[in-house]
């Protein structure tokens, strides 16, 4: 008998084309009273009736989160009605988080461990190495000091000059592909946000 109450009260709110646009409504995601009238162009207290129907046959409910506004959305039996199942979490969502990751840690990493010498790291060691250097011996003292020996003269002979680094010319793509990787994580997450919006 209870069955049978169900199946009345279920066809009930099916017999009123109203009824049947807030289930369509509903369906996308939760919405309140006013964005109902609003979207189908009827009264509040119309709406309000046809709500009181679609939630006394079980295929809506209220939500009400202590704030000034009240949600309604279709319950488990609502979507089973409409064929709606449960929405996980969209594959586009996935799909975009995942080529966010690769592109950041990629570009991170790049600029971090690939990035070459500064130009002024190169002149900073050739000076310090030339400050290394002895100074000349006066000719005086070449006369009477004792023949240099082979590792004296290796220390007096001049150091060749460091080769300067010059930029990696990859730079820009690595800030390239750290943006993308942004734009792509932020992009996943308001297609998320969308899809929670709708259930």
């Amino acid at each position: 008998m209870g069955d049978l109450t169900v199946d009345r009260s279920v066809r009930r709110a099916l017999s009123s084309e109203s009824r049947v646009s807030i289930l369509k409504s509903v369906s996308v995601r939760r919405r309140t009273q006013s964005e109902l009238a609003r979207e189908l162009n009827l009264a509040s207290p119309t709406i309000l009736q046809h709500l009181s129907i679609l939630l006394e046959s079980g295929l809506m409910e209220k939500i009400d989160e202590g704030r000034k506004w009240k949600y309604y959305q279709l319950t488990e039996k609502g979507r089973s009605l409409l064929g709606i199942e449960q929405r996980a979490v969209p594959v586009r969502s996935i799909i975009l988080f995942a080529v966010a990751l690769v592109f950041i840690v990629s570009s991170v990493y790049m600029l971090q461990f690939y990035q070459p010498q500064a130009a002024f790291g190169g002149e900073a060691q050739a000076g310090a190495a030339n400050e290394q250097q002895p100074s000349a011996i006066p000719a005086d003292a070449q006369t009477t000091a004792a023949p240099a020996s082979d590792n004296m003269k290796l220390l007096a002979a001049p150091l060749p000059e460091q080769s300067l680094a010059s930029p990696d010319p990859n730079t820009p793509i690595y800030y390239a592909m750290f943006v993308f990787g942004t734009l792509a994580l932020l992009m996943a997450l308001y297609v998320y946000w969308q899809n929670r919006q709708r259930e």
